[in-house]
Order: structure tokens, then sequence, then C-alpha cells
């Protein structure tokens, strides 16, 4: 038997699941929504990780400059050497010691003031890409995609009456015809074509496979959905985003050997999984 498994979850960020980074429930997963808030939303998290991390090495390079300027300590000669005792070069080396060791404390606290900035929009940012992967396999796949692909100005009650109405119109075609009006569909190319694509996809698979014109793959793998194409993007681009903000914290952190990169991607991985499993379900999928 094949396995169900529960919605997506998404919810307020003031529930007791603690669902953050979802500010509201989700009613629709759609491409308005992917393109309008879960994107933007992946986008904005990157850009206030690199806020935070260049706001860090201003800061760091301030201090650096301004310890720069270290006591010298001895008496400079008209020629412009130092003479120095024994005792003016240890006082010199016991400062810039102290100096040394004020800017590290210093560089330290700058870095530690990321980590409750950092660290958790990382965390959002790896849940939001583990997110997309969920999607494109149960949301946006192609065979989704093609099967809620619908004519301009239907709703949904007309749009069941056009779908009943290919199936009685394909019901009773030969193997032949059927694929006849498959590849037309396909040559067809436009959006207002899918409907009839996937009814003709449907009426293929509901026959004996010695009845069936085609492989039923291979009109999936032919045929051109528009929010497949473009929902694939944004999701593809919403875990390149995770992966960029990983390398930008790791390089800040003088960490960016493979190794440690695949350490820190993999604890947030698991962070992300334990989250997203301890999260309420909202709801049921609005198609």
């Amino acid at each position: 038997m094949l396995e169900l498994f529960p919605r997506v979850p998404f919810g307020p960020a003031n529930d007791p699941g603690q669902c953050t980074p979802w500010p509201k429930p989700v009613s629709a997963f759609n491409l308005a929504w992917l393109s309008g808030t879960f994107v933007p939303d992946q986008r904005d998290r990157l850009a206030r990780i690199q806020a935070a991390i260049n706001a860090a090495n201003t800061h760091i390079e301030k201090v650096r400059l301004e310890a720069s300027g270290a006591p010298i300590v001895g008496t400079r000669a008209p020629n412009g050497n130092i003479l120095r005792s024994g005792s003016d070069a240890n006082l010199e080396h016991q400062l810039r010691t102290h100096a040394r060791n004020q800017i590290i404390v210093k560089i330290v606290e700058i870095r530690n003031g990321l980590d409750k900035i950092v660290p958790p929009l990382l965390r959002d940012s790896a849940r939001a890409s583990l997110t997309a992967d969920t999607l494109k396999e149960r949301v946006f796949d192609k065979l989704s995609c093609l099967s809620r692909a619908s004519l301009t100005g239907l709703d949904r009650a007309a749009f069941a009456a056009l779908k009943s109405n290919y199936s009685n119109m394909l019901r009773d075609l030969s193997p032949i015809e059927l694929t006849a009006y498959g590849q037309r569909a396909l040559d067809d190319g436009s959006a207002e074509a899918l409907p009839l694509l996937d009814s003709i996809r449907v009426e293929n698979f509901r026959r004996p496979k010695s009845d069936r014109g085609f492989l039923n793959n291979s009109i999936i793998q032919l045929a051109t959905v528009p929010e497949y194409d473009a929902a694939n993007l944004l999701l593809t681009e919403t875990q390149q985003i995770n992966d960029r903000a990983l390398i930008i914290w790791a390089d800040f952190q003088g960490m960016t050997s493979r190794a440690n990169l695949m350490k820190m991607d993999n604890a947030l991985t698991q962070l992300g999984k334990q989250l997203n499993s301890e999260l309420p379900i909202y709801g049921t999928e609005d198609e």
C-alpha cells in the first residue's frame, strides 16, 4: 500500500507549535503565494544575514584601525631612530600585548553579537529549503500542476463540468484516436490545451494496458506546463539562497572547508526536520 502524508505544515508564529518563519496559515499553495510570499521571505533572510555580517566586518575593521597606533616607548634620536632601554622594550611589548588582547576581546564580542541574529535566520532558511523539497514533490510536481491546469475564468464547478465533458468525449475513442488527440494537444502547446491533455492522460491510464495508446509517463514528460516551470525556478532559488547563506556565514566564521560546511548543513537540516515534525497541521490543501 502507498502511504499518505499530512499537509505541509504552515501556521502563525504565535501558536504553541512555534511555526516561525511562517507568519500566517497558508490557505492555498499556489504560484501567487510562492512568488509573493514564500520566496521573497527567503530572499529577505539572505539580505538580513548579509547586512548583519557586513556591519560586523565594518565594525571589526574599525576596531583594528583604531588599535593600529600602539604607543612607541623610547627616545627618538635626531636621525629618527628610536633608542630603547631594556625596560622601554619590555613596557612597549606589554602595551602592544594589552592592545592586541583588547582587540581580540572586542572582535569576539562583535562576533558573538551575531549569534542572536544569524543562526535563527539560518534555521528558518534551512526549513524553507526543506519545505521547497516537499513542495517540489507534492504540490508543484509536473503531474499536480498539469492536473489542476484550468481555463481562464472557470470556477471549480465549471472546471469539474469541463473535465466531465472531456471524459465523456474521450471514453469510447480507440487507442489510435486517443493518441491522435494527445498529439494534437501537445502540438497546441498552449495553456488552454492543458485541461484536455490531462483528461487524455487520465483516460489512457484508466484503460487496461492492452487498450492504451501510449505510455502515460510520456505525455507528462512532453507536456509544457507553465506553472510547473515557474514554480520549479522559484523553489530552486529558495534552496540556492539557503546554500548561499550557509557559505556566507561559514566564511565569516573562517569555517569554509568542505567538512565544516557539510557539518553545518547537516545540523541545520536535522533541526529543520525536527521543527517541521513538531508543527501542527492546518486545514486541507486548497487546489
